[in-house]
């Protein structure tokens, strides 16, 4: 960040993407102070790029003096976004993280980005739910579907195409139709091509969606949530304590959840709550598997 400017305005967006952006800001200048009132932020809890002129005018008048407690839940956040394993994030939900007011919903989106039982994150299950659910669906309006089912949205399109081509070019794929993968966005033609695909679930995609296979068992995995490097070896799942998941695959607010690692031997339990401290509500408790002294080590 350049010292040339005193004054710095942060804008941020209410989505996980944006979230995770403003945390590793933050962590920066928690070891990089400016002077008093001369860091601000303007939270926004909606998308700043569809707002109206008048509107960005009033969240400008919004900014407010980045606090200390801001700095340092944000520095706490990231370092637990960073570590090798998923518990000190999900810890963030013990916590009062009031000072960041959209933390907590984009800690909770995160973890369910973690596999679950089916080996599927959120966003993979609901991608094989929708096609599943359409009597026809191309992968531009499958895209389209998709963000409607998120509280916030927060991944873009061509994110959304690299995980569709994973589905879709696996040894084993669940997805079927999907013409011209990979997606390449230099030629016009073949991109048209995949956009307007339609798309099927293949028997196995069907399988792991009615709960009856594991999609890591049926390819290889790896891949980085966080600091995380999920593999065969040491893939999380997350899972619910008493299957209170929605349809979308989301966690309720009344869900437990279940940490678990491919090598449950080498992990040992406790229990952990996620109640929220302000208000005492439950929305997140049940119990984590923790690693071992060693476990993430290989050996």
């Amino acid at each position: 960040m350049s010292s040339e400017f005193d004054r710095v305005v942060l804008w941020f967006e209410h989505d996980l993407y944006d979230q995770l952006q403003l945390l590793q800001v933050l962590d920066w200048f928690a070891t990089h102070p400016r002077a008093e009132g001369m860091l601000l932020l303007v939270q926004a809890e909606d998308y700043i790029g569809r707002q109206e002129r008048e509107a960005v005018e009033r969240l400008a008048a919004t900014a407010v003096p980045v606090t200390q407690a801001q700095l340092e839940l944000a520095a706490r956040a990231w370092g637990a976004f960073r570590q090798p394993t998923p518990e000190a994030w999900a810890h963030l939900l013990e916590e009062h993280t009031a000072a960041l007011p959209c933390l907590r919903s984009a800690v909770v989106r995160m973890l369910e980005e973690l596999p679950g039982a089916d080996g599927l994150s959120r966003t993979e299950r609901q991608r094989l739910a929708t096609i599943e659910a359409a009597e026809s669906i191309t992968a531009l309006g499958l895209f389209a579907a998709v963000q409607k089912q998120e509280d916030a949205q927060f991944m873009g399109d061509w994110s959304f195409w690299r995980l569709l081509d994973q589905l879709a070019l696996a040894e084993e794929p669940l997805v079927a139709g999907l013409e011209a993968a990979p997606f390449q966005n230099s030629d016009l033609d073949l991109a048209k091509t995949y956009l307007t695909s339609r798309l099927a679930l293949t028997s196995l995609g069907k399988a792991v969606l009615a709960g009856g296979a594991d999609w890591t068992e049926h390819h290889t995995v790896d891949c980085w949530w966080g600091g995380t490097h999920l593999t065969e070896d040491t893939a999380v799942a997350l899972g619910s304590s008493n299957r209170g998941t929605n349809p979308r695959g989301s966690l309720s607010d009344d869900t437990g959840v279940l940490v678990q690692l491919t090598r449950p031997e080498r992990f040992v339990r406790r229990s952990i709550s996620n109640s929220s401290p302000s208000s005492g509500s439950s929305s997140f408790s049940g119990t984590m598997l923790e690693p071992s002294e060693g476990a993430w080590s290989g050996s």
